[in-house]
C-alpha cells in the first residue's frame, strides 16, 4: 500500500471531507468504482476523507439535486464531481484538489490559532 497522502496541517480541514458513491442495485460499474473510491480514501491522511455510499433509489431527492443522470457517480463535498465512473488518475486529482479547498475555506485567517 503506497504512503498516506499527506495534508500540511496548514491546510488541514476542521472536519473529514466527504465522498459518497451514489450507486443503484443492478449497477454493473458501481462495485469497480466503490472499489476504486475507497482504496483512494484509505491512500489519504487519517481522517481527510470519509467514504460513504448512497442508494440512488432510496435517496432520489438527494441525487437528483446534486445533478446525478446515471450510476455510478461520485459526490466529492457534497458536489458532484463524476457523472459515470472516474479514472484512478482524475480521482485522485479531484480528492487532492478538494481537500485543498475545504482546507482553505476553513483555515484560521492570518494570525489567528488553528
Amino acid at each position: 500500500m503506497p504512503t498516506p497522502l499527506k495534508v500540511p496541517a496548514s491546510l488541514k480541514a476542521a472536519t473529514p471531507l466527504k465522498v459518497e458513491v451514489l450507486t443503484a442495485s443492478g449497477c454493473a460499474a458501481c462495485q469497480h468504482t466503490k472499489d476504486l473510491v475507497r482504496r483512494m480514501v484509505d491512500e489519504h491522511e487519517a481522517g481527510a476523507l470519509e467514504y460513504a455510499e448512497v442508494n440512488v433509489v432510496e435517496e432520489i431527492d438527494y441525487a437528483v439535486a446534486i445533478g446525478v443522470l446515471s450510476t455510478p457517480a461520485v459526490a466529492i463535498g457534497g458536489k458532484l464531481a463524476f457523472g459515470g465512473p472516474p479514472s484512478e488518475k482524475k480521482l485522485r486529482r479531484a480528492l487532492d484538489a478538494a481537500l485543498e479547498q475545504a482546507a482553505r475555506t476553513h483555515a484560521p485567517l492570518e494570525g489567528q490559532k488553528p
